[in-house]
């Protein structure tokens, strides 16, 4: 969803941003309108693309590397999600009471718990997604027309699980 954002004046008068094309700083400025609160969102080019040049042709994976390339922007990977964090985001944002919370990171919620936990809740995740994989292939093959439900059903086989291992970690420990 996106959302409202200002522009200080001193954009304009950013050196190192005016290095980069006028696409790479437009795009820049259409981030903060995609990001949550704190900055962050889904690494997703073809969908940002779509959401802030709908009408344009422009190679937006490429317009987010030089923003990268320049540290205006960190790519990075939780699991198999792919997130871009704008730099100094909340610095330059005044973001209202209004706006909903950003959702934690799973490295938030855990950041107190022992590392095997982490691991644990990864092994379950990629056990998952082959799980999902598979299943997804075998309803390809049977010529099952709702191939994409089944991939979901597989992935949320292991929902409560995950679940348990973000909020009741010490005791699936002891489960374990």
């Amino acid at each position: 969803m996106a959302r409202i954002r200002t522009i200080k004046p001193e954009f304009f008068k950013n050196e190192q941003l005016a290095d980069l094309p006028m696409t790479a700083r437009l795009l820049f400025i259409g981030l903060w309108t995609l990001s949550d609160k704190e900055g962050r969102l889904d690494d997703r080019p073809k969908r940002i693309k779509a959401e802030l040049f709908p009408y344009d042709n422009l190679d937006c994976d490429k317009e987010l590397t030089r923003l990268q390339s320049s540290g205006f922007i960190y790519r990075y990977e939780v699991g198999e999600m792919k997130v871009i964090q704008v730099i100094n985001f909340t610095t330059h944002q005044r973001i209202t009471g209004k706006e909903s919370e950003s959702e934690p990171t799973v490295e938030e919620l855990l950041r107190e718990q022992k590392v095997e936990v982490l691991i644990n809740l990864l092994h379950l995740v990629h056990r998952s997604h082959i799980a999902s994989n598979y299943a997804f292939e075998w309803a390809v093959r049977l010529h099952d027309t709702h191939f994409e439900e089944i991939r979901i059903a597989a992935l949320l086989h292991d929902i409560s699980e995950l679940l348990m291992w973000c909020f009741a970690p010490t005791d699936m420990l002891k489960l374990s």
